[in-house]
């Protein structure tokens, strides 16, 4: 019989959370709370906004520690430039765990202002390429 005298090393695993399944509306406050139920300390925990990692102050939105295994993100008065994706990501020598939840926030306009600009670009330039293309007074110089 064998025994075995070391220690197992435990990867983080985080409580899944989420921002809700209703849009916040502009000026609601939103929090989330990432909880590290699993793994060995020293556990370090951060939080990630669209692929940046969150600083104190970063846009308005606050980090807290409740205790080593605990972290509150919350912002006071969400704006469209807050939607997008969080991510909770938990470290300590065995490994890490991320998870990641989506704030939704009512009146967002980014992507439909990216689409309607979109849409007039493409329109100007089918315009212009008709009125260029039947315009039988174009004369063509060769510059040469």
């Amino acid at each position: 019989m064998t025994s075995f005298c070391g220690s197992i090393s435990v990867v983080p695993q985080i409580l899944p959370f989420s921002f809700g399944d209703e849009p916040a509306n502009a000026g609601d406050m939103s929090v989330v709370q990432c909880a590290v139920v699993k793994g060995d300390s020293p556990i370090s925990i951060s939080w990630i906004f669209n692929g940046v990692e969150i600083t104190p102050g970063y846009q308005g939105i606050l980090l807290s520690k409740t205790n080593q295994r605990i972290s509150t993100l919350s912002i006071e008065a969400v704006r469209a430039h807050h939607s997008g994706e969080y991510t909770c990501r938990a470290r300590n020598a065995a490994g890490e765990a991320e998870h990641m939840a989506y704030l939704n926030v009512n009146g967002t306009a980014c992507i439909c202002k990216l689409f309607f600009l979109l849409f007039n670009l493409l329109l100007y330039i089918a315009i212009n390429t008709t009125i260029i293309e039947y315009n039988t007074n174009v004369t063509c110089f060769d510059l040469q």
